[in-house]
Parts: C-alpha cells; sequence; structure tokens
C-alpha cells in the first residue's frame, strides 16, 4: 500500500475527499453538478477560479465548496493574506476558515487569527512571521538534543512597507531577538509595535524607528531564547505593525 507521504497534492485531495465522505454524517453537505472538481481546490489552481467559480463557492446551496476548501488546508495552511482578510471580516469564504479554524483546530492559524483580529485597527502595515515547530515545548526547552540551525524568520508586509525579521543569536547571549525595517516610514520617523504572541503568553514590545545609514530601523530583544521558549509554548507568532504617527 502507498505510505501516506508519498502522495501528490492531487492524490492526497483525493485521500482527503475519500476520508471525508466515509466519515460523513450531514447529509445536506453533498455535491452538486455546478459545484467544483476536486483537482479545482488545490492550492494553485484556487488562486485562478474564474468570477463565476468564486461566485459560486460563495453562495454554494449545500456548502460542499466551502467545505472542501477548508479540507484542502490540512495539508498546506491558507496563505496569509486569505487569513488577514478573514481577520478583517472580508474573507468571502468564511465557513471554509471557520471549518478550519474551530473544526480541525489548526492552532497556527488561530493564533495568526487572534493576533491579527486584536491589531487590525492600530494600521494598514503588518507583517506576520510565523515559526512553525522551530521553539519546543517548555519541558523542552532548556536543551535541544539533536543538531538544529538557529532561528532566522524573515517576512515583507504585503505593501512592502514593513520588513520584520526574527533570530535565535548566537551563545552566550543566545536571545530571540527582532529586527524591524520600515522602508515605507516617512521623513519624520515612527514607531513599531512588535507582538509576539504564542500559546501560552503573549510578549510585546513598542519601538521607536531610529534613522541608520541603511533607513528607519528598529530592534527588540525578547530575553533568553530558552526563557522565551518556555513562556510561549510550541506555536508563536511575530506581529510587527506600523503605527500610524500620532496627531
Amino acid at each position: 500500500m502507498q505510505d501516506d507521504k508519498d502522495l501528490t497534492p492531487s492524490e492526497v485531495l483525493d485521500l482527503l475527499l475519500y476520508r471525508y465522505r466515509e466519515k460523513l454524517s450531514d447529509v445536506h453537505v453533498r455535491q452538486t453538478e455546478a459545484c467544483l472538481s476536486l483537482f479545482q481546490f488545490d492550492p494553485e489552481s484556487v488562486e485562478q477560479w474564474t468570477e463565476a467559480e468564486r461566485e459560486h463557492v460563495r453562495t454554494c446551496p449545500t456548502g460542499y465548496c466551502q467545505r472542501m476548501l477548508a479540507l484542502s488546508w490540512r495539508g498546506e495552511h491558507p496563505p496569509l493574506a486569505h487569513l488577514s482578510q478573514f481577520a478583517r471580516g472580508e474573507y468571502p469564504y468564511p465557513k471554509a476558515m471557520q471549518f478550519h479554524l474551530e473544526h480541525d483546530r489548526c492552532q497556527r492559524c488561530r493564533v495568526v487569527v487572534h493576533v491579527l483580529k486584536t491589531l487590525r485597527t492600530v494600521a494598514a502595515t503588518v507583517a506576520v512571521v510565523y515559526g512553525e515547530g522551530l521553539l519546543r515545548q517548555p519541558e523542552e526547552a532548556a536543551a535541544f538534543a539533536e543538531p538544529r540551525a538557529p532561528v532566522y524568520l524573515r517576512q515583507t508586509s504585503e505593501d512592502g512597507k514593513l520588513i520584520v525579521t526574527v533570530v535565535e543569536t548566537d551563545p552566550p547571549e543566545h536571545e530571540l531577538k527582532v529586527y524591524v525595517e520600515a522602508p515605507g516610514c516617512g521623513e519624520g520617523g515612527g514607531r513599531v509595535r512588535v507582538t509576539l504572541a504564542g500559546e501560552s503568553a503573549t510578549l510585546e514590545r513598542e519601538l521607536e524607528l531610529e534613522k541608520t545609514e541603511f533607513g528607519w530601523e528598529a530592534e527588540a530583544s525578547f530575553g533568553k531564547f530558552e526563557e522565551a521558549v518556555a513562556r510561549l509554548g510550541e506555536d508563536w507568532v511575530v506581529v510587527a505593525v506600523l503605527l500610524e504617527p500620532e496627531g
């Protein structure tokens, strides 16, 4: 029998559909002739839907299409842009996202949506970094038995005005640091709010951007790496928000 890990993305979707139908208890959720084919829920295909296909998924009378969209995220998380739309209440397929968050209980996406909902009224420019499996459970934080690369993650906001980099520094400091670059900052400078949210705790810093030879920058330390891990837990997200100038 073919191992699940050797399946192609299309075969994974086929398997998900098969397993879903096996467990299906809601007889009202069924495919109609107007519903999209299974292969159209592949992540790349979703971005190529026609306007008519998008409208059908949005209004699918049986709920089949939004359920299939949610199932497609079991192998790959929904794009950050989709999570941002959902946090703002603008996502066109809310039932799909609700199924992913509430039924499948995707901890990664739950954390991201929670932070985005909290910060959505602060500013339009937001950069989000998510580290999955890089920080360990608290009881494992003090001793990393197997070799691994230091944490280094980088993300740019959708509008290109903010860049956030998360770094695990070298010993002996061995800190969890966040560096922020703000190409979109005006001549008057500005501030950035950095939030590090995990399953167990939320840490926050508000930073004044400083003008350097490379542009407007700021950095924040969240303390010793092992201690940060112990406080945050395994799933964590870093959000940097370019705050609107006062006045």
